[in-house]
Protein backbone atom coordinates (compact mmCIF):
# COMPACT_ATOMS: atom_id res chain seq x y z
CA UNK A 1 0.00 0.00 0.00
CA UNK A 2 3.00 2.27 0.61
CA UNK A 3 4.19 2.19 -2.85
CA UNK A 4 0.83 2.46 -4.26
CA UNK A 5 -0.05 5.73 -2.38
CA UNK A 6 4.03 6.74 -3.12
CA UNK A 7 2.63 6.68 -6.78
CA UNK A 8 -0.37 8.08 -6.75
CA UNK A 9 1.33 11.34 -5.23
CA UNK A 10 4.00 11.35 -7.86
CA UNK A 11 1.50 10.93 -10.63
CA UNK A 12 0.63 13.88 -12.66
CA UNK A 13 3.72 15.98 -11.47
CA UNK A 14 6.70 15.05 -13.59
CA UNK A 15 10.25 17.00 -12.70
CA UNK A 16 13.22 17.06 -15.63
CA UNK A 17 16.42 18.02 -14.48
CA UNK A 18 18.55 20.45 -17.67
CA UNK A 19 21.83 19.78 -17.64
CA UNK A 20 24.52 22.66 -17.42
CA UNK A 21 26.31 21.07 -20.89
CA UNK A 22 22.84 21.28 -22.82
CA UNK A 23 22.35 23.69 -25.55
CA UNK A 24 19.03 22.35 -26.59
CA UNK A 25 16.16 20.10 -24.62
CA UNK A 26 13.07 18.68 -26.41
CA UNK A 27 10.66 18.29 -23.20
CA UNK A 28 7.16 15.74 -23.60
CA UNK A 29 4.85 17.24 -21.39
CA UNK A 30 1.66 15.19 -20.96
CA UNK A 31 -1.44 16.80 -20.97
CA UNK A 32 -3.33 17.63 -17.83
CA UNK A 33 -0.27 16.82 -16.09
CA UNK A 34 2.38 19.00 -14.51
CA UNK A 35 5.87 18.90 -15.74
CA UNK A 36 8.30 21.12 -13.96
CA UNK A 37 11.86 22.20 -15.39
CA UNK A 38 14.58 22.73 -13.28
CA UNK A 39 17.02 24.87 -15.01
CA UNK A 40 21.27 24.90 -14.17
CA UNK A 41 21.41 29.18 -13.89
CA UNK A 42 19.12 31.79 -12.42
CA UNK A 43 16.63 33.75 -14.46
CA UNK A 44 17.94 36.31 -16.45
CA UNK A 45 14.94 36.02 -19.44
CA UNK A 46 13.05 33.84 -20.84
CA UNK A 47 11.93 34.27 -24.32
CA UNK A 48 8.55 32.89 -26.17
CA UNK A 49 5.66 33.38 -27.72
CA UNK A 50 2.94 34.47 -25.10
CA UNK A 51 -0.05 32.34 -27.12
CA UNK A 52 2.55 29.50 -26.38
CA UNK A 53 2.76 30.02 -22.59
CA UNK A 54 -1.17 29.65 -22.77
CA UNK A 55 -1.70 27.05 -24.74
CA UNK A 56 0.99 24.79 -22.70
CA UNK A 57 -0.07 26.39 -19.17
CA UNK A 58 3.03 27.79 -18.38
CA UNK A 59 3.73 29.37 -15.21
CA UNK A 60 7.20 30.59 -13.80
CA UNK A 61 7.49 29.00 -10.35
CA UNK A 62 11.05 30.37 -9.13
CA UNK A 63 13.44 32.56 -10.88
CA UNK A 64 16.88 32.02 -8.55
CA UNK A 65 18.88 30.58 -7.50
CA UNK A 66 18.02 28.15 -10.20
CA UNK A 67 15.42 28.68 -12.36
CA UNK A 68 12.18 26.43 -12.38
CA UNK A 69 9.27 26.37 -14.95
CA UNK A 70 6.21 24.77 -14.99
CA UNK A 71 4.03 23.69 -17.74
CA UNK A 72 -0.18 21.50 -17.30
CA UNK A 73 -1.37 21.75 -20.68
CA UNK A 74 -4.90 21.49 -20.98
CA UNK A 75 -5.13 19.41 -24.20
CA UNK A 76 -3.25 17.78 -27.02
CA UNK A 77 -1.52 18.96 -29.48
CA UNK A 78 0.61 21.90 -28.33
CA UNK A 79 4.02 23.19 -28.50
CA UNK A 80 6.04 25.92 -27.95
CA UNK A 81 9.75 26.75 -28.38
CA UNK A 82 11.53 29.37 -25.53
CA UNK A 83 14.73 30.65 -25.01
CA UNK A 84 16.59 30.06 -21.29
CA UNK A 85 19.27 32.85 -20.67
CA UNK A 86 20.89 32.58 -17.43
CA UNK A 87 23.92 34.44 -16.56
CA UNK A 88 26.34 32.39 -18.45
CA UNK A 89 24.11 29.37 -20.38
CA UNK A 90 21.54 30.26 -23.16
CA UNK A 91 19.08 26.93 -23.47
CA UNK A 92 16.34 26.32 -26.13
CA UNK A 93 13.55 24.29 -24.58
CA UNK A 94 11.43 22.65 -26.93
CA UNK A 95 8.12 21.73 -25.33
CA UNK A 96 5.34 18.91 -26.91
CA UNK A 97 2.86 17.81 -25.41
CA UNK A 98 1.74 13.84 -25.10
CA UNK A 99 -0.86 11.98 -24.07
CA UNK A 100 0.03 10.50 -20.87
CA UNK A 101 3.27 9.07 -19.68
CA UNK A 102 5.57 8.66 -16.74
CA UNK A 103 7.82 11.03 -14.32
CA UNK A 104 10.88 11.56 -16.37
CA UNK A 105 13.61 10.23 -14.32
CA UNK A 106 17.13 11.23 -16.02
CA UNK A 107 17.98 14.25 -16.49
CA UNK A 108 17.97 15.59 -19.80
CA UNK A 109 20.76 15.73 -22.31
CA UNK A 110 21.24 17.79 -25.25
CA UNK A 111 19.96 15.49 -28.14
CA UNK A 112 22.14 17.02 -30.72
CA UNK A 113 25.22 15.87 -28.82
CA UNK A 114 27.19 13.52 -30.52
CA UNK A 115 29.20 10.39 -29.02
CA UNK A 116 33.19 11.03 -28.56
CA UNK A 117 35.49 9.61 -31.13
CA UNK A 118 35.76 5.63 -30.27
CA UNK A 119 39.88 6.07 -30.93
CA UNK A 120 40.27 9.78 -29.91
CA UNK A 121 39.09 12.20 -26.79
CA UNK A 122 36.41 14.57 -27.71
CA UNK A 123 37.63 18.27 -27.67
CA UNK A 124 36.49 20.26 -25.15
CA UNK A 125 33.49 22.06 -25.37
CA UNK A 126 33.49 25.67 -27.08
CA UNK A 127 31.89 28.63 -25.24
CA UNK A 128 28.56 30.35 -26.66
CA UNK A 129 29.91 33.63 -28.22
CA UNK A 130 27.58 35.51 -26.73
CA UNK A 131 28.04 34.25 -23.17
CA UNK A 132 31.65 34.10 -23.16
CA UNK A 133 31.30 38.02 -23.65
CA UNK A 134 28.86 38.32 -20.28
CA UNK A 135 30.73 35.20 -18.05
CA UNK A 136 30.56 35.76 -14.78
CA UNK A 137 32.05 34.15 -11.57
CA UNK A 138 30.31 31.42 -10.51
CA UNK A 139 27.93 32.04 -7.43
CA UNK A 140 28.55 36.17 -8.23
CA UNK A 141 25.27 38.39 -8.32
CA UNK A 142 24.44 39.90 -11.21
CA UNK A 143 25.86 44.21 -11.55
CA UNK A 144 23.20 46.01 -10.46
CA UNK A 145 23.52 49.77 -12.17
CA UNK A 146 24.52 52.62 -9.54
CA UNK A 147 24.56 56.38 -10.39
CA UNK A 148 27.39 57.66 -12.60
CA UNK A 149 29.55 60.46 -11.55
CA UNK A 150 29.30 63.61 -13.22
CA UNK A 151 32.20 63.54 -16.26
CA UNK A 152 34.40 66.17 -14.28
CA UNK A 153 34.85 64.09 -11.50
CA UNK A 154 38.36 62.61 -11.19
CA UNK A 155 37.29 59.42 -9.17
CA UNK A 156 36.29 56.34 -11.44
CA UNK A 157 32.52 55.45 -11.85
CA UNK A 158 31.42 52.30 -9.84
CA UNK A 159 29.36 51.28 -12.69
CA UNK A 160 30.38 48.65 -14.71
CA UNK A 161 28.52 47.62 -18.45
CA UNK A 162 26.01 45.29 -17.50
CA UNK A 163 26.94 41.73 -18.27
CA UNK A 164 23.90 40.52 -20.10
CA UNK A 165 23.64 43.92 -21.70
CA UNK A 166 27.54 42.97 -23.39
CA UNK A 167 27.40 42.61 -27.13
CA UNK A 168 29.42 40.44 -29.00
CA UNK A 169 29.80 42.40 -32.20
CA UNK A 170 30.36 45.32 -30.41
CA UNK A 171 31.21 45.29 -26.88
CA UNK A 172 30.57 49.16 -25.00
CA UNK A 173 34.40 49.58 -23.34
CA UNK A 174 34.47 51.22 -19.91
CA UNK A 175 35.32 54.46 -21.05
CA UNK A 176 32.01 55.23 -23.15
CA UNK A 177 30.08 54.34 -19.93
CA UNK A 178 32.33 55.96 -17.52
CA UNK A 179 31.81 59.43 -19.92
CA UNK A 180 28.11 58.57 -20.49
CA UNK A 181 25.94 61.83 -19.73
CA UNK A 182 23.01 61.10 -16.85
CA UNK A 183 19.76 62.30 -19.09
CA UNK A 184 16.80 62.24 -16.11
CA UNK A 185 13.70 61.12 -17.26
CA UNK A 186 11.31 60.30 -14.77
CA UNK A 187 8.46 58.88 -17.06
CA UNK A 188 6.18 56.61 -15.27
CA UNK A 189 3.34 54.10 -16.65
CA UNK A 190 1.03 51.49 -15.50
CA UNK A 191 -3.19 51.30 -15.65
CA UNK A 192 -4.37 51.65 -12.45
CA UNK A 193 -4.20 48.27 -10.33
CA UNK A 194 -0.86 47.79 -12.08
CA UNK A 195 2.88 47.94 -10.61
CA UNK A 196 4.74 51.19 -12.08
CA UNK A 197 6.83 51.22 -14.27
CA UNK A 198 9.39 54.69 -14.22
CA UNK A 199 11.84 55.18 -17.21
CA UNK A 200 14.11 56.35 -14.45
CA UNK A 201 17.19 58.27 -16.60
CA UNK A 202 19.17 57.51 -19.35
CA UNK A 203 23.02 57.18 -19.84
CA UNK A 204 24.24 59.06 -23.33
CA UNK A 205 27.12 57.44 -24.38
CA UNK A 206 29.60 57.89 -27.51
CA UNK A 207 28.27 54.45 -29.15
CA UNK A 208 25.40 53.46 -26.86
CA UNK A 209 22.32 54.48 -24.53
CA UNK A 210 21.97 52.77 -21.36
CA UNK A 211 18.06 52.87 -20.69
CA UNK A 212 17.08 52.43 -16.88
CA UNK A 213 13.62 51.09 -15.40
CA UNK A 214 12.36 50.51 -12.24
CA UNK A 215 9.76 48.29 -11.47
CA UNK A 216 8.01 49.17 -8.36
CA UNK A 217 7.30 46.36 -6.07
CA UNK A 218 8.25 44.53 -8.65
CA UNK A 219 11.13 42.66 -7.13
CA UNK A 220 9.50 39.28 -7.71
CA UNK A 221 8.27 39.92 -11.31
CA UNK A 222 11.15 39.41 -13.91
CA UNK A 223 11.08 41.02 -16.79
CA UNK A 224 10.44 38.46 -19.81
CA UNK A 225 10.77 40.44 -23.27
CA UNK A 226 11.65 43.80 -24.18
CA UNK A 227 11.15 45.20 -27.76
CA UNK A 228 11.32 48.22 -30.12
CA UNK A 229 10.36 49.15 -33.25
CA UNK A 230 13.17 47.18 -34.85
CA UNK A 231 12.21 43.70 -33.32
CA UNK A 232 13.44 42.12 -30.17
CA UNK A 233 16.50 43.89 -27.68
CA UNK A 234 18.61 41.44 -26.50
CA UNK A 235 20.81 43.68 -24.79
CA UNK A 236 18.95 44.18 -21.44
CA UNK A 237 19.55 42.94 -18.10
CA UNK A 238 17.69 42.80 -14.60
CA UNK A 239 17.89 42.59 -10.45
CA UNK A 240 15.48 42.46 -7.90
CA UNK A 241 16.27 45.66 -5.59
CA UNK A 242 15.05 45.17 -2.36
CA UNK A 243 11.02 45.19 -3.28
CA UNK A 244 11.55 47.03 -6.74
CA UNK A 245 13.25 45.88 -9.89
CA UNK A 246 15.77 47.30 -11.75
CA UNK A 247 15.69 46.75 -15.72
CA UNK A 248 18.94 48.05 -17.68
CA UNK A 249 18.27 48.24 -21.60
CA UNK A 250 20.80 49.08 -24.01
CA UNK A 251 20.60 50.27 -27.51
CA UNK A 252 23.43 51.75 -29.94
CA UNK A 253 22.92 55.62 -30.07
CA UNK A 254 22.77 55.69 -33.81
CA UNK A 255 19.80 54.29 -34.28
CA UNK A 256 18.24 55.79 -30.99
CA UNK A 257 15.45 58.79 -32.61
CA UNK A 258 12.17 60.14 -31.33
CA UNK A 259 9.68 58.03 -32.70
CA UNK A 260 11.65 54.96 -30.76
CA UNK A 261 9.37 53.16 -28.43
CA UNK A 262 10.51 50.59 -26.33
CA UNK A 263 7.96 47.84 -24.82
CA UNK A 264 8.44 45.68 -21.46
CA UNK A 265 7.09 42.87 -20.92
CA UNK A 266 6.72 41.69 -16.73
CA UNK A 267 6.15 37.63 -16.34
CA UNK A 268 3.45 37.85 -14.29
CA UNK A 269 1.15 39.45 -17.38
CA UNK A 270 1.73 43.66 -17.75
CA UNK A 271 2.89 45.64 -20.57
CA UNK A 272 4.82 48.87 -20.41
CA UNK A 273 5.30 50.99 -23.36
CA UNK A 274 7.39 54.24 -23.54
CA UNK A 275 7.92 56.45 -26.34
CA UNK A 276 10.37 59.10 -26.77
CA UNK A 277 8.58 61.72 -28.35
CA UNK A 278 5.91 61.93 -25.60
CA UNK A 279 5.47 65.74 -24.89
CA UNK A 280 5.70 65.11 -20.72
CA UNK A 281 9.57 63.91 -21.30
CA UNK A 282 10.79 67.48 -21.77
CA UNK A 283 13.64 68.53 -23.61
CA UNK A 284 16.56 66.95 -22.09
CA UNK A 285 15.44 63.35 -24.32
CA UNK A 286 16.19 65.58 -27.17
CA UNK A 287 19.96 65.53 -26.37
CA UNK A 288 19.79 61.74 -27.11
CA UNK A 289 19.28 61.74 -30.71
CA UNK A 290 21.81 61.67 -33.04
Amino acid sequence: MTGLLLLILSAGVHTVSVSPAAREVHVPCPAGETTRIVLPEPLRQLRGRPEAKAALGFRLEQSRPQAVLSFRPPSHPSSGRFEFQGPTLTITLIVETTIGGGPLEEPVADRRATPPPAVAPSPPDVADPVSATTREPEGAASPLPTPLPLPSSPAPSPLSPPSAVSSPAAPAGPADLVWAKLVPIGRREGLPGQATMVLVDALSGAEWIWFRFRLDGGAQSPVTEVTWEQGAVSTFDQQADGKDRRVVVRLPRAKVTPRTRLTLTVESGPTYRFALNAPTLGNAVRTLFP
